[in-house]
């Protein structure tokens, strides 16, 4: 069962504390709102790099389709709302996956 902080409600959010060795972090839980509007960049800056490769494999496997489905739409749209949908797809699972990457590396809830 996952513990939350109800201290660290922001926006409607919750937020779990996690320690391995002497470090602590907060991870918050739902919508993450950068992975919305910054995409692969917050994963770039939290140092995410492995995470970072393999959605950009599924966002290139994901264009690919795209272009090859829908022909006759003009470029600028397919990225467009391919980048729309797919980050608020993201934005959506990406905060459940990464405390579950977490808890798989070792890190345990306060």
């Amino acid at each position: 069962m996952l513990k939350f902080d109800t201290k660290l409600v922001i926006l409607g959010e919750f937020a779990m504390n996690l320690k391995k060795g002497n470090k602590i972090i907060i991870c918050d839980t739902g919508f993450s709102f950068d992975i919305l509007i910054i995409s692969y960049l917050a994963l770039i800056f939290r140092e995410k790099y492995k995470e970072f490769f393999m959605i950009l494999l599924v966002d290139i496997c994901i264009s690919c389709l795209n272009n090859i489905v829908f022909q006759s739409v003009d470029v600028f749209y397919k990225i467009s709302v391919h980048l729309l949908i797919f980050n608020l797809i993201l934005a959506f699972i990406y905060n459940k996956v990464n405390i579950k990457i977490l808890l798989k590396n070792g890190w345990e809830l306060i």
